[in-house]
């Protein structure tokens, strides 16, 4: 099982911080124009389910080296050590970019986003929430457990959905 739920979660978790953070590493600038970051949100989010969906098929090659049946707790077992260490993953691509790759790019993105915010109408209140939350925001390190909690939650429910649908009897 340890070969499988490693080999997965690596691919899943090198997946995810290649196709989310990728394109930020090649055009931070991109990045930083008003038109793009509601499609950015979408397509980010969309991207680490997509590279969190090779838990189910983690759990389907797990299945298929089990002999005899496979139960519920089998497969959410193998699901949620494909998440931990896909999540590990993501994490330390997270922390790579934002600390080592791209130091500032949090920063420079809160204060795009803010005077974004103000130029298009947001309340006081919302503007001062979005500050209330600047030190967090732009903390590489913690901005990186935000996002790997993320892929961690998505990894959660995909692991309670593969253990459910991948489940099968002994045969007698």
């Amino acid at each position: 099982m340890k070969k499988v739920t490693t080999r997965f979660g690596v691919y899943s978790g090198l997946a995810a911080t290649i196709f989310f953070l990728g394109p930020m590493v090649v055009s931070p600038d991109s990045f930083l124009q008003p038109e793009n970051m509601a499609s950015g949100e979408v397509v980010g989010y969309t991207t680490m389910f997509l590279c969190m969906s090779l838990v189910f098929f983690g759990v389907r090659a797990h299945r298929k080296e089990a002999s005899g049946g496979y139960s519920f707790g089998d497969g959410f077992k193998a699901g949620l050590l494909i998440t931990v260490v896909s999540t590990v993953v993501f994490y330390l691509g997270n922390v790579l970019v934002y600390e080592v790759i791209k130091p500032g790019f949090l920063e420079e993105f809160f204060v795009f986003y803010r005077e974004y915010m103000v130029e298009n109408g947001s309340s006081e209140a919302e503007i001062a929430q979005m500050d209330s939350s600047a030190v967090m925001m732009t903390n590489g390190w913690i901005y990186a457990v935000v996002m790997a909690s993320t892929t961690f939650l998505m990894g959660l429910v995909i692991s309670l959905i593969s253990g459910i649908t991948l489940r099968r009897s002994a045969t007698v």
